[in-house]
């Protein structure tokens, strides 16, 4: 999908606010919680306030210090993605993931000819 309104801004993430008012930097998480982050602070609490968007970390940072982050809309073709069939949610995928995979076997096959 080539929407350039489905990404709504970025975020930086170098240190996170803890539960009970402390911050710890990314740099010292553990695996748990890094997941722990991701899931619950980017993706479901942006869903449960109804921000029509949610926060991705489009690739994985080895070193660790700051991930940059996308805030992406949640809204596709006009409709938001928890009003979605799962009809509706497969094709999406097909058309955003399954596009973007076929363009880049086509670049390397057009590479090598």
């Amino acid at each position: 999908m080539n929407n350039p309104l489905t990404i709504k801004g970025t975020v930086i993430d170098t240190d996170v606010r803890l539960a009970d008012g402390t911050s710890k930097q990314i740099k010292s998480m553990t695996e748990g919680e890094l997941f722990y982050h991701a899931i619950v602070d980017k993706f479901l609490i942006p869903l449960s306030y109804d921000n029509k968007y949610i926060i991705i970390q489009p690739t994985t940072y080895s070193d660790k210090t700051k991930f940059v982050n996308y805030m992406v809309s949640t809204i596709f073709n006009g409709k938001d993605l928890s009003l979605m069939s799962n009809d509706e949610l497969e094709a999406l995928y097909i058309e955003s993931i399954g596009k973007g995979y076929q363009t880049v076997l086509c670049n390397v096959l057009r590479d090598y000819a």
